[in-house]
């Protein structure tokens, strides 16, 4: 019984290895009307001969065609790969079919790409094959001219994905094209276009029927408003259309969105940039139809149904300077120096110069303005007042610290001075300088007891140990003799 169970094994190994399909890429074949890529990448560009067609590349051969071949990603029939890849950047075909020609053709992956380098034309490009299979297959689209796009023709596909991002496409079908000869089935098709021009978008057909709300396909489309010329079939009706975010140039800024297309409802970020020494005083947001579209203090909008424009208005920041309670308005990046009672000022033999009311800083009387500023005038001989602690000195304004006599605050028994500080702060005040207003201050010092306390407490406390451990040693040697003469 064994035996026979282990032949039977045997046996349903062999076949299984006989039926299971053979994945290798193969070498393209062309019959001189269909070239078929049998899974092998494959490049589509200009001829360079300046006949009509395409030269087709890949890894080790190249093969003309005229603009009347059809090409295949696949095989003729009775064949199944893991992959097809197609790359078209110029030229004219036919058409190109990213799966097989017969039903017994299959395809596992199927990726086609146009991108445009010289002019591309295709009358026909379908994601699968003419009547051949594929699991899944893909499609982006960044340039040329397409007659007829479709997901789908004879064959079957479980899964399609269309990318639209430039170029025309005169007829699009989210299924297979609505025609009596084009039975294929489409288990799920995903369509986005976010740019190019679409003609006429069209539901298509799955089966040899319309795609509706009620088949049994996975439709998701969303599109670009202004790509789509016409669209029609139930099932756009659940589509996702998308809106642009234009923005109207200026001179004195930029304003962008965080997204060029948004679809209604959705909330979008503006990002705006004025120039050095502008700001922004509005921002308007209209829809097609002019009407007003609310912009929040974030700078947020909600998407409407509609293309939406952004414009903004700038103006010239002004700084407002109070000098001595008298207040100056100057345009922002000028400086101090160009107001005329400044001028004055700087004319006055004993002018110290300008300085910040809450901070005492002197301000650069030639550096551009970019804040509101209250400043008061310092002049040499004004008599200021300092305290340290408990001491109180009265020097002249311009003066520092270095001019005074400061050896009786900066000594302390058991300390070394380290700085001053601005009282009730620990921000150091340097001793060169200059005061102009009143100050008062706080001495910082470095305490050596708390260290030499720390020090002596634990020596005793070692000294301690030490002492009782030498009484136990004599007690204990004391015990032990005891006992050893009573023992004789």
């Amino acid at each position: 019984m064994r035996i026979k169970n282990i032949i039977l094994i045997l046996t349903l190994i062999i076949l299984a290895l006989l039926i299971t399909p053979v994945y290798a890429e193969e070498t393209p074949e062309f019959d001189g009307e269909d070239f078929y890529a049998k899974g092998t990448p494959i490049v589509i560009t200009q001829r360079t001969d300046g006949q009509p067609g395409a030269l087709i590349t890949w890894n080790g051969g190249t093969q003309a065609v005229s603009s009347n071949a059809r090409i295949f990603g696949g095989g003729k029939e009775n064949s199944s790969y893991t992959s097809s890849n197609i790359t078209m950047t110029g030229g004219t075909v036919s058409a190109i079919f990213g799966g097989g020609l017969k039903d017994s053709a299959y395809v596992e992956n199927i990726s086609i790409v146009i991108n445009q380098e010289t002019n591309i034309f295709i009358s026909y490009l379908t994601l699968g094959g003419l009547e051949g299979n594929a699991n899944k297959s893909a499609l982006t689209v960044n340039s040329g001219t397409i007659e007829l796009l479709q997901t789908v023709c004879r064959g079957k596909t479980e899964e399609a994905s269309v990318l639209i991002n430039n170029g025309t496409i005169e007829n699009l079908y989210i299924g297979g094209e609505l025609d009596e000869s084009i039975i294929g089935v489409i288990g799920k098709a995903t369509v986005e276009i976010v740019g190019g021009k679409i003609q006429n978008l069209q539901a298509g057909s799955s089966g040899g029927v319309e795609i509706t709300k009620t088949s049994n396909v996975q439709t998701t489309v969303k599109y670009l408003s202004d790509a789509v010329e016409k669209s029609s079939g139930a099932i756009l009706d659940n589509a996702i259309v998308l809106y642009n975010i234009n923005s109207k140039t200026a001179e004195l800024g930029t304003v962008t969105a965080e997204k060029n297309i948004a679809q209604e409802g959705e909330t979008v970020k503006l990002n705006v940039q004025p120039i050095q020494g502008y700001y922004p005083t509005s921002i308007v947001v209209t829809d097609k139809n002019g009407n007003k579209i609310t912009v929040e203090e974030d700078y947020t909008i909600r998407m409407p149904a509609s293309n939406v424009t952004v414009e903004v208005t700038y103006d010239k920041i002004l700084n407002r300077i109070i000098i001595e309670d008298e207040e100056y308005i100057i345009e922002y990046g000028r400086s101090l120096s160009t107001i005329p009672a400044v001028q004055e000022l700087m004319e006055q033999e004993k002018f110290l110069g300008l300085y910040i009311v809450e901070t005492g800083e002197k301000v650069d009387l030639n550096e551009p303005i970019e804040s509101f500023l209250t400043l008061e005038a310092k002049f040499e001989g004004q008599e200021v007042t300092i305290k340290i602690g408990e001491y109180a000195f009265k020097i002249q304004s311009g003066k520092t610290l270095a001019d005074l006599d400061l050896t009786q605050i900066k000594t302390k028994a058991g300390a070394t001075f380290i700085k001053f500080v601005k009282a009730g702060t620990d921000e150091e005040f340097k001793e060169d300088t200059e005061i102009t207003s009143d100050l008062e201050l706080e001495a910082i010092f470095e305490t050596h007891n708390n260290e030499e306390q720390s020090t002596n407490g634990i020596s005793g406390i070692l000294m301690m140990i030490f002492i009782i451990i030498f009484v136990a040693g004599i007690v204990f040697i004391i015990i032990r003799k005891n006992n050893l003469n009573n023992m004789y």
